[in-house]
């Protein structure tokens, strides 16, 4: 086993161990991609999708499956982009 093996045995160890890959990170109801997308658009400029999935590694069908339930509950803004072909992102006080 190298290095980077027993990193990633030692990740996922750690992960499986605190519960951060449940249903619901630290009994919040939200996954950790949920939680780490509404950590990157809290405070952050209206972004589009594209760029959060980008930023944060994850794949942009995930994203928008996440988004759609921060729409359902009111969470989010969509506005036109300058290119009109991507709509911004950003949070709702709610």
């Amino acid at each position: 086993m190298d290095q980077i093996d027993r990193i990633r045995a030692f990740n996922r160890l750690w992960t499986r161990r605190i519960g951060v890959l449940g249903r619901s990170y630290l009994g919040s109801g939200l996954g950790l991609t949920e939680v780490r997308l509404l950590h990157d658009l809290d405070g952050a400029p209206p972004l589009r999708a594209r760029d959060l999935a980008q930023s944060l590694g994850l794949d942009e069908a995930q994203v928008s499956r996440a988004l759609a339930g921060f729409d359902r509950r009111g969470w989010l803004t969509r506005s036109p982009g300058p290119d009109r072909r991507a709509r911004l992102l950003a949070l709702t006080p709610a």
